[in-house]
């Protein structure tokens, strides 16, 4: 039986799979500035691998043929091929394919046919001068029953595969199935994310270019053009139909319809590539709007720009937000002195203000929460610069709570006069007192005469 009845599915590799080795100066080109050389149809995917001087690539599978593929574009100005290539399998050097002078997309390089099933590594060895040799892909046969492509592969199902469910009248030609007839339709169930359809365009049925559509799912309809061939001029392999958009990863149903009619060219269905990418947008190449390489490169240092901007504009906020803020000064609790008399021979009316701050207090300081000073150093104001606690316990200090605490309230009005204090030391247990007395202001007034509201001094602490 022949190959196109036997075997009706392969697996394909793009350029661009991370499963094909490569050694040497190989760099990714834009396929589509050669989609149009020669007849052969378009390259694959969109993508090509160039070399311009010797490298090679190879490929580990499991099956019973396999075929590499690229675009022929050979230099033969000297009668000397440039560039030229060896084709292996399992290390053992293989017959290539013949020179071809002229571009063609789609050349096979190497083949290998009827191999015995099992493991097996090929590998094209390429000798350039300075001429380019363009790689696009690899096809094998597997030794498994296909359902589907492993992700990043494609499956390539030939037109007489079962899978196939055609209505209407087609008729079976050398490079495919066709129809003429209008409604015609052909059904496929396939497990991916989308599906390229090539043709056949045959010069001696060369007339005017027909119309087809295609759903998936039975979503809304497709159109799509089929080529036409000039009279007189070549033949055109590979066509490609139409590439549809992508899908969820699952199973689907691809139904074609057939819009043309007998005056037209027909649709000749040769082969389907059932793509399976693990990011939808995947490899996928837009031909009617081709978009070179370099902008892919440029999106993506816009990309990376666009991330600092955000990383730098994330931590100017995350700063602002934790910055300290301003605490009015008239809302916040205060610490009320407590007054100590002390025993003394001085007139009535002395008093000495002392702070007494006890180490287990804790004193709301903001909105965000109470601090224990028994392990957090008190904040330090403007107010309360170069005062020393009168304990022998250091208070604490912390920005978040500046003003937070005052030792005399604002509130209060300074005295009219004030003498210069004397200082004297009271002891409470393990705490020392300072007591500040204040000398005789000559104020007299009668016992219980008036109830008098002390005002302490507004003073500044000397050393202790």
């Amino acid at each position: 039986m022949s190959k196109a009845t036997k075997i009706t599915r392969y697996i394909a590799l793009d350029d661009r799979s991370d499963k094909i080795q490569y050694r040497g100066p190989w760099v990714l080109n834009d396929g589509i500035d050669h989609d149009t050389r020669g007849n052969f149809g378009p390259t694959f995917r969109g993508t090509l691998h160039a070399a311009s001087a010797d490298a090679s690539l190879s490929y580990a599978f499991t099956g019973t043929e396999a075929t590499i593929i690229g675009t022929n574009f050979i230099n033969n100005e000297t009668g000397v091929y440039d560039p030229t290539w060896k084709c292996f399998l399992d290390d053992v050097e293989t017959k290539p394919t013949d020179f071809f002078g002229f571009p063609e997309n789609n050349w096979s390089f190497c083949e290998w046919d009827n191999i015995a099933n099992g493991s097996h590594v090929v590998s094209l060895n390429v000798t350039s001068h300075g001429h380019t040799f363009y790689f696009d892909s690899l096809t094998y046969n597997p030794s498994v029953n296909l359902n589907s492509s492993q992700i990043g592969e494609s499956l390539l199902v030939l037109n007489t595969d079962s899978g196939f469910k055609y209505g209407g009248n087609w008729t079976v030609h050398e490079r495919g199935m066709l129809t003429n007839e209008f409604g015609a339709t052909a059904k496929f169930p396939f497990y991916g994310t989308s599906v390229s359809a090539y043709g056949y365009s045959p010069t001696e049925l060369a007339q005017g270019a027909s119309s087809a559509k295609y759903t998936i799912d039975e979503g809304p309809p497709v159109a799509f053009e089929v080529q036409g061939t000039a009279v007189g001029g070549p033949t055109g392999f590979n066509t490609r139909y139409f590439e549809t958009a992508n899908v969820t990863l699952g199973m689907h149903t691809l139904t074609i319809t057939h819009t043309g009619n007998a005056g037209q060219i027909p649709l000749i269905l040769g082969t389907l590539y059932i793509h399976n990418d693990l990011d939808p947008t995947g490899i996928k190449s837009t031909r009617s709007e081709p978009k070179p390489l370099v902008g892919a490169i440029a999106g993506a240092a816009g990309g990376f720009v666009v991330i600092v901007i955000g990383v730098i504009i994330f931590i100017v906020w995350y700063r602002r937000r934790n910055r300290p803020t301003a605490v009015d000064y008239e809302e916040t609790s205060h610490v009320q002195p407590y007054y100590m008399a002390v025993p003394s021979t001085s007139p009535p009316l002395q008093y000495a203000p002392v702070v007494q701050v006890p180490t287990n207090t804790t004193f709301p300081a903001s909105k965000r929460g109470p601090y224990n000073t028994s392990s957090t150093t008190l904040p330090v104001s403007e107010r309360t610069q170069n005062i020393t606690a009168t304990s022998s316990t250091t208070l604490p200090v912390s920005e978040r709570t500046q003003n937070n605490i005052a030792l005399v309230s604002s509130k209060r009005s300074p005295p009219v006069h004030q003498t210069q204090p004397s200082t004297s030391s009271l002891s409470t247990g393990d705490q020392t007192m300072m007591v500040v007395t204040y000398q005789d202001s000559g104020l007299r007034l009668p016992d219980n005469a008036v109830q008098v509201d002390e005002e302490p001094p507004m003073y500044s602490p000397g050393p202790r």
